[in-house]
């Protein structure tokens, strides 16, 4: 499992049910109808040399609002509650969070997080 799936399937568990966690690549012009959270790998490093299965997950994480305009308070709000989530999330640290727009459309957060995973490696079958 990836360190992007680890974190999507955290979202899932955190976040608000009213939310969506987008778990494909978003489309070209998304048509949104609730706040969605998406997440892209952007770098995966090995964290000790000596244990390759432990890694280092750069991220992009995407929180976007359906509304297009009066967004500042709304828009806020879910920057709020998705750094909280990631505040207290064992082996995840963000550094910043970033004002953009998607496809000059939906205002949104691009947050910089990394996460440190190991990954299990399947045992062989006799």
């Amino acid at each position: 499992m990836s360190g992007r799936t680890d974190l999507l399937n955290y979202f899932d568990r955190v976040l608000p049910s009213t939310w969506r966690v987008q778990r494909r690549d978003l489309p070209a012009k998304p048509a949104l109808t609730a706040t969605t959270v998406a997440v892209l790998t952007e770098q995966v490093e090995v964290t000790d040399l000596l244990d390759p299965t432990v890694r280092t997950y750069t991220l992009t994480v995407l929180v976007i609002v359906p509304k297009q305009v009066d967004v500042d308070d709304d828009l806020d709000d879910a920057l709020e509650e998705v750094l909280e989530a990631l505040d207290l999330h064992d082996y995840l640290t963000w550094t910043t969070a970033e004002r953009a727009v998607l496809d000059d459309t939906w205002p949104l957060y691009r947050i910089t997080a990394q996460l440190r995973a190991r990954r299990v490696i399947p045992e062989e079958e006799p």
